[in-house]
Parts: C-alpha cells; sequence; structure tokens
C-alpha cells in the first residue's frame, strides 16, 4: 500500500528551493494505518517518513545554489488551512537540509495536527517569496514534488 507524503518542495530559477511540510491530522490517520500505529510525524530513533524525505532530498542540495532554504509548515491547529508557519521563529531560512531536518525534530512534538490540508497557504507564501526575490514568472518556474513511501510487506 503507497503511502503519500503532502512533502513539498518548490522549485524556482533552477537554484532555489522552498520547503512546505503537512502537517494536518491525515497524518495520524495514515500513520496508524502503514507506520505502526504512530502518527507519520512520530520523532523516535528510527526516523519516520518525513525524516527520511528530507534526508534523501539532502542529497539534490546541489538544486539549491545559496543553501538557504525557506521551510514552512501548513495544517496544524495554528494555521489550519489559511496560512503556513516558518520552521524558525524569525521567519529566517535554514541554512541547509541539515537545518531542516533539526528544526523539522524540533517543532514537530510541539506541533498540534489539525486541518483540513489545502496547498494554497504554502503556494501563496512560495510565489511571494519568488515575486521579491526578483524571481521570473511562478508559472514557469514553480514545480511541486510529491514523495511516496511504500509500506514493506
Amino acid at each position: 500500500m503507497g503511502l503519500l507524503l503532502l512533502f513539498l518542495i518548490l522549485v524556482w530559477s533552477r537554484s532555489n528551493m522552498i520547503v512546505g511540510i503537512d502537517v494536518t491530522k491525515s497524518n495520524e490517520w495514515a500513520g496508524a494505518r502503514s507506520f505502526g500505529r504512530q502518527s507519520l510525524h512520530y520523532i523516535e530513533t528510527t526516523p519516520n517518513p518525513y525524516q527520511r524525505a528530507i534526508d534523501s532530498i539532502m542529497t539534490s542540495s546541489v538544486l539549491d545554489q545559496d543553501n538557504l532554504i525557506p521551510c514552512y509548515g501548513f495544517g496544524d491547529a495554528t494555521t489550519y488551512d489559511q496560512d503556513v508557519f516558518s520552521f524558525n521563529s524569525n521567519d529566517a531560512f535554514c541554512s541547509g537540509f541539515e537545518e531542516v531536518l533539526m528544526c523539522y525534530r524540533d517543532i514537530v512534538p510541539q506541533l498540534y495536527l489539525a486541518g483540513p490540508t489545502s496547498f494554497a497557504p504554502i503556494i501563496e507564501t512560495a510565489m511571494t517569496i519568488v515575486g521579491e526575490s526578483g524571481g521570473l514568472s511562478i508559472k514557469c518556474k514553480l514545480s511541486i514534488l510529491e514523495f511516496i513511501a511504500c509500506k514493506s510487506s
């Protein structure tokens, strides 16, 4: 059974990334079926599916020219389907995927998963960042990647 992780990497102008991670309650329901009855965000010694996804894109960090990665969560009890929250309290970008992973580990235990799932807030945030950076047309330069984790039989 395949499991869709709503983990978005928004790429613009071939040299910068924005990370958006779904923290809706659906991660508890999906994890109950596929991740040992734990939330897909459950933090322990074994990496969860989101940690594995972040780790797998660390090798793609060559795609990010300046190594500064805007990183956001969406769908928790403070943002619902209306907004995003930054992984850094001062809204600073993460310095590489190692920091993305470190911030993820720090933030997740404090979150209250909610919903509903909506990509609109993270896409709007990406459009703002690209616009402020002088990026080219978002329509041409924005890609959404989804990671699929398969439950081992």
